[in-house]
């Protein structure tokens, strides 16, 4: 797994892969449906602030966005990284 740096993206880009993100089956957001635009600027706010960082996965085939404080356990993760997905839902 590698981190991207989001500033090497398009803002088009940035958008699809939050976009993508936060539309992806099973995705749960808890009790009460969180309006997508509202999680949308959540996460770029995050990315922009730091406190966020995009990683990729190329043995997975997935791209996803994390808590930074979270960084160091998705990077030294080798193909378990699908089962961390479910950290993100409530991010």
């Amino acid at each position: 797994m590698i981190e991207i740096d989001y500033h090497l993206l398009s803002e088009l880009a940035i958008e699809n892969l939050i976009m993508e993100i936060l539309t992806r089956e099973a995705t749960d957001y808890g009790e009460r449906e969180i309006d997508l635009s509202h999680k949308k600027r959540q996460l770029l706010t995050r990315l922009e602030q730091g406190n966020a960082v995009i990683i990729y996965s190329a043995e997975e085939g997935y791209c996803t966005i994390i808590p930074v404080e979270e960084k160091q356990k998705w990077l030294s993760q080798e193909g378990d990284g699908l089962s961390m997905l479910s950290d993100f839902a409530t991010y």
